[in-house]
């Protein structure tokens, strides 16, 4: 199976319709943006020279099949990305599909200069869904050469009038041979998400939570 990742530039693209069927199969709705807010990031990529918060679709050469979904920001001034959605089609999971478009993905952001992405996760013991679950993707991501902080507190918010969300949030480094340090992560942390992040305690990393 060959991956292909496609950036959508139009609302009347052929996968935007996929991208939106396993981005509302995979996220509960208090942590979905809404599709206005992806219709205007997609056309205003179209009108530009540079695409900073692409939205992908991972696609299998072969078939054509939608696999998966991607939707980042970079930030060239702090050399950071932030992963806001990343997914497969429920009937790929656990086929180690979604690791391959992580990977894929870490190698991408390292061609655009990126030297530290980060992440949101639910906190399993107050998630919208099982905590075992909620726990299963943190270690997941843990296998993958992420890590997960500690010494904040961190609300998400979206744009649909929903409750902010307490989250944990993960970083990883992707400068080969270096060590990612977790006051150095909530560094690029506190430069992106700002005031929904507040410093509780010393910076640390959490072991897995399973």
């Amino acid at each position: 199976m060959k991956l292909t990742y496609i950036s959508i530039y139009s609302p009347q693209h052929k996968l935007w319709q996929d991208w939106l069927r396993i981005y509302n199969d995979s996220f509960p709705p208090q942590e979905q943006m809404s599709i206005e807010y992806f219709e205007k990031v997609i056309t205003e990529a179209a009108n530009s020279d540079t695409n900073t918060n692409p939205v992908i679709a991972v696609i299998d050469e072969d078939s054509g099949n939608t696999l998966g979904i991607l939707h980042y920001d970079l930030y060239a001034d702090s050399k950071s990305a932030v992963l806001w959605y990343i997914a497969t089609d429920s009937a790929l999971r656990n086929t180690g599909v979604g690791g391959r478009i992580y990977q894929d993905l870490t190698a991408i952001l390292k061609e655009c200069g990126v030297e530290t992405m980060v992440f949101e996760v639910e906190i399993p013991e107050i998630g919208s869904g099982p905590s075992h679950i909620a726990a299963r993707r943190i270690s997941w991501y843990q296998r993958q050469g992420a890590i997960l902080l500690g010494g904040y507190n961190y609300l998400q918010s979206v744009d649909t009038g929903t409750e902010p969300v307490p989250m944990y949030l993960m970083a990883q480094s992707l400068v080969d041979e270096q060590e990612l340090t977790p006051e150095a992560a909530l560094n690029v942390c506190q430069e992106i998400f700002e005031d929904a992040l507040t410093l509780t305690g010393k910076p640390h990393f959490i072991n897995s939570p399973i």
